[in-house]
């Protein structure tokens, strides 16, 4: 419904945004599973198409019941090989059912030079977002209405080259 367009609609704004060449944007689905969609990529075309895929990908999909930590996904291959900066953006509706640890997959994420930034809306918990972010700052509770732009100062901050500031 509302919120998987609104999704679909603030990646293919992220993407606009950020400088793609340098930087490569991937995407993963997760809501009763975790599923991988899309590799990091600097083909906006192939994010474009990923991102308007969103919608079709969750219908008839069950969802709205909690996830599996995403978090490994990330970890085991997400990323391309030579991405020299490493970001991942979470976007949640609510809270991950079975956390098997996420701070410690968070941690580990980190020491694989992963960023995350976590980042949701609805019945989102902003304190586990926080304590699974790396970047504080950009991280935190939006509403479907702001999400395009919650993901636009992401990726100014992103293109800016100074980098993010981690914990």
């Amino acid at each position: 419904g509302e919120p998987i367009r609104k999704t679909s609609e603030a990646v293919i704004d992220f993407a606009k945004a950020i400088p793609l060449g340098p930087f490569k944007l991937g995407v993963v689905c997760f809501g009763n599973t975790v599923g991988g969609l899309l590799r990091s990529t600097d083909d906006f075309a192939k994010i474009e198409r990923c991102a308007k895929g969103l919608v079709d990908k969750f219908k008839g999909c069950p969802v709205g019941g909690g996830t599996n930590n995403p978090l490994p996904s990330l970890v085991n291959g997400l990323f391309s090989d030579g991405c020299d900066q490493k970001i991942a953006v979470f976007l949640t509706d609510g809270d991950w059912s079975s956390r098997s640890n996420p701070l410690m997959d968070a941690q580990n994420a980190w020491n694989s030079g992963i960023d995350t930034i976590g980042v949701g809306f609805g019945d989102a918990n902003e304190e586990f977002l926080r304590s699974i972010s790396s970047v504080k700052d950009l991280s935190g509770l939006t509403d479907l209405g702001h999400l395009s732009e919650s993901f636009s100062t992401i990726a100014r901050e992103i293109g800016t080259g100074g980098g993010l500031v981690s914990r």
